[in-house]
């Protein structure tokens, strides 16, 4: 019953923001409770030195450096070579999907059963089926 908070929440910085008002953001997310956190590619460079709170789980929507992989659950990103190859082979598509790419580095967190799921979906999205 309310007053609740509905989810999903999420938190928006400007273009251009500063770390600390990446952490703001952060921290709003973190008095609503959020436990998992999607990551966009300007967040994930405004954060990089940022604590989360413990028991925070992070997905990467893009490239992660190799030494920061072990605080990341897993990353989405798009996968270039297979969309470039797809273009190549069908120049004349006027839209072709553009293919993407989990990377699992926690499967205590993304387990086999999660994972499946998420390829499921997956496919679905570059089948154009669900709209993105």
């Amino acid at each position: 019953h309310p007053p609740f908070l509905a989810y999903p929440q999420y938190a928006l910085a400007p273009a251009g923001a500063t770390e600390e008002e990446w952490d703001i953001a952060l921290q709003r997310l973190t008095q609503a409770a959020v436990k998992t956190l999607v990551l966009s590619p300007a967040a994930l460079a405004a954060l990089n030195n940022a604590q989360t709170p413990p028991n925070t789980i992070l997905v990467a929507l893009g490239n992660v450096p190799v030494e920061a992989q072990t605080r990341f659950a897993a990353a989405i990103r798009p996968d270039l070579a297979a969309a470039l190859n797809t273009l190549w082979q069908h120049p004349n598509t006027a839209e072709a999907p553009l293919p993407l790419v989990v990377d699992v580095w926690n499967a205590t967190v993304v387990t086999p059963g999660k994972l499946r799921l998420i390829e499921e979906v997956q496919r679905t999205l570059e089948q154009g089926l669900i709209a993105p």
